[in-house]
């Protein structure tokens, strides 16, 4: 949990019981500018929807995590079964 911790802090605060998801989304790029469209693309996808979330980055670029490190807690959480979880930082690469 530490990891998670570290990358989402408002996950210490959730409820043990009741509903919750987490959204995992993988942005790729084939340049610099080709990526931040990409995750453009996302946030402008998602910020109409009414979701809700906890993340204080909510669904903005600031959100999106481009260390390998970090993506790889996300991608290794979604493995895990947890009680509750939440929207979090998704992950992006480029290649």
């Amino acid at each position: 949990m530490e990891p998670m911790a570290r990358l989402c802090p408002e996950i210490v605060t959730l409820p043990v019981e009741g509903e919750g998801a987490a959204l995992l989304i993988e942005c790729r790029g084939e340049s610099e500018e080709a990526l931040h469209a990409a995750i453009g693309d996302v946030c402008s996808a998602l910020g109409g929807t009414g979701i809700p979330f906890t993340s204080a980055a909510g669904f903005t670029p600031e959100a999106f995590r481009h260390d390998p490190k970090d993506s790889g807690v996300f991608w290794d959480a979604r493995k895990v079964r947890a009680h509750s979880s939440h929207v979090c930082e998704p992950r992006v690469s480029l290649e």
